[in-house]
């Protein structure tokens, strides 16, 4: 079974490196902080 992703479409712009259909919050969570530290915004840190 698939897993969703539970996170906001304003992820996909910093997430460009990371396939959003195949993202899973728990194996990707190192990305996912990464990326929003580096790329994001304010937004991306709440």
């Amino acid at each position: 079974m698939k897993k969703e992703t539970i996170l906001p479409d304003f992820f996909k712009p910093i997430l460009w490196g990371l396939k959003w259909d195949a993202l899973e919050i728990e194996k990707d969570k190192e990305e996912i902080i990464l990326a929003a530290l580096n790329h994001g915004e304010l937004e991306h840190l709440k």
